[in-house]
């Protein structure tokens, strides 16, 4: 099952704010729904800190904050695990043996290839991918805003 990103991650009175997979749910190709989680609490944590930008701001201004920081990850995530599904349950035919020898080619040669992310067929094998996925920093994210 899986249904698309949601819009909007706050309710009309803007005093709820959904975060993790009740917002941008994830399919489990890329382990990320959990993490991807706790990337929103921690954002959101840190701008709900009164000495960051919640003192200065309304509740409303803050969650929307915390939703244009977040969205756009969240949602490039769970567009990266649909294609993973695609990927790895292609039917026995070309494309899965094409999948197959590219991976093969790649497999072991990850320093040596810099390149476009879809270009790899697993994001496991991919540095960037991994660098994306596993070097997103919140606090960086937060601190980097001006106040």
């Amino acid at each position: 099952m899986h249904r698309e990103p949601l819009t909007n991650w706050m309710n009309p009175q803007a005093n709820l704010v959904f975060v993790g997979d009740a917002c941008h749910p994830m399919l489990p190709y890329l382990a990320q729904g959990a993490s991807s989680s706790i990337e929103d609490g921690a954002v959101l944590g840190l701008l709900l800190h009164p000495s960051r930008f919640f003192s200065k701001l309304h509740l409303w201004q803050t969650l929307q904050l915390f939703q244009e920081l977040r969205q756009a990850r969240g949602e490039a995530i769970t567009k990266e695990t649909i294609r993973q599904r695609k990927e790895l349950h292609l039917r026995d035919r070309i494309m899965q043996r094409y999948w197959d020898d590219m991976f093969g080619k790649r497999l072991g040669k990850e320093e040596e290839v810099q390149s476009d992310p879809h270009e790899f067929p697993s994001p496991w094998t991919c540095p960037d991918m991994q660098a994306w996925l596993y070097g997103y920093d919140a606090v960086k994210e937060v601190e980097g805003l001006p106040r």
